[in-house]
């Protein structure tokens, strides 16, 4: 992951992926997306997955990322 990766929100992951919010937040939870982390923007955190994380996981599960998302 570089310093300068893009991050989505769980809300713009389950879009992409046709989930809700809830389980996009749930596969961070479960380690789906490597990289993915809390901010400490407050307590409970917010997540953030890394592009990165993103792209491994469709990978993971056979399906093809588009550079245009």
């Amino acid at each position: 992951m570089s310093d300068f990766e893009k991050m989505y929100k769980p809300s713009e992951v389950a879009k992409m992926l046709g989930v809700s919010t809830r389980t996009a937040k749930r596969y961070c939870e479960d380690g789906a997306f490597p990289g993915a982390f809390k901010t400490k923007q407050t307590r409970s955190g917010h997540w953030r997955i890394p592009e990165s994380g993103l792209k491994a996981y469709f990978n993971d599960v056979g399906r093809e990322w588009a550079d245009d998302k």
